[in-house]
């Protein structure tokens, strides 16, 4: 059955798309836009997430859900939300990363 559900909220805007099988295997995709300065815990790779927000102090990402519906499977589609800043012009991810990188140059 294809998916295609969009919430928004005063700070964030969630959309998945994608298909859900009536045998509960799932093939969805889910672009979100998070309140601005929130980035969510991920243990060591957070900072990483940190160099990904646009301009307005925002994250937009990309989540790939597979599997099934028992026991998905949720990973950060990079390509995708690095693909959708360049398309958007909504983040600049280089800005970030470079900015991140300069904290560790040696003075």
């Amino acid at each position: 059955m294809p998916v295609d559900l969009t919430v928004t909220g005063p700070d964030t805007r969630w959309r998945a798309t994608g298909t859900v099988g009536l045998d509960g295997r799932l093939e969805v995709k889910v672009r979100l836009r998070l309140p601005p300065g929130f980035v969510p815990d991920v243990g060591g790779m957070t900072f990483l997430l940190g160099a990904l927000q646009d301009e307005q102090n925002r994250l937009n990402l990309v989540l790939q859900l597979d599997g099934t519906l028992s026991g998905p499977r949720v990973s950060l589609d990079l390509g995708a939300t690095l693909q959708g800043a360049a398309d958007t012009g909504s983040a600049n991810p280089q800005k970030g990363l470079g900015g991140l990188l300069d904290k560790w140059k040696v003075r």
